[in-house]
């Protein structure tokens, strides 16, 4: 699925789906949207088994994820079991991934394309640690 140029669009995924509208997702690309405030609520983005790439690029997103109705109070998991390729660009926006507390797990993420202060909203600013590799002084970026 591929969205761009939507101007006024304020979300693209309702909260009135069922959680498995779009499990056979495998790709989805969003560009140039720039009154997008999220891209998933979160009942959608916590079924979305098949979803293999992801590209957010040049878009209003203040958070990936939004809480919608029925907010839960404990922490909230979002896997995304077959994300290889994720880009995440020029959201000058961004907030967070997801406002409440949450964990992410991206198990064979093999491609991450994205501008540093959107890693840092994605990955949650008190999770990430800089931390220097003894012996050649490279900087790893440690995530918890």
């Amino acid at each position: 699925m591929t969205i761009s140029g939507l101007t006024n669009a304020k979300m693209i995924f309702h909260n009135e789906l069922p959680p498995d509208s779009f499990q056979n997702l495998r790709e989805l690309s969003v560009s140039r949207c720039e009154s997008l405030k999220n891209l998933f609520p979160a009942l959608i983005a916590k079924h979305l088994p098949q979803l293999e790439h992801l590209w957010i690029r040049r878009c209003g997103v203040e958070e990936i994820v939004s809480e919608g109705e029925g907010v839960e109070e404990q922490p909230v998991s979002f896997e995304f079991p077959k994300v290889s390729s994720l880009m995440v660009e020029h959201l000058e926006k961004l907030k967070c991934f997801y406002k409440g507390q949450h964990t992410i797990a991206w198990p064979v993420l093999k491609k991450l394309t994205t501008d540093c202060s959107a890693l840092l909203m994605i990955v949650g600013l008190e999770d990430v640690r800089i931390q220097e590799r003894k012996g050649n002084g490279e900087a790893v970026l440690l995530v918890e």
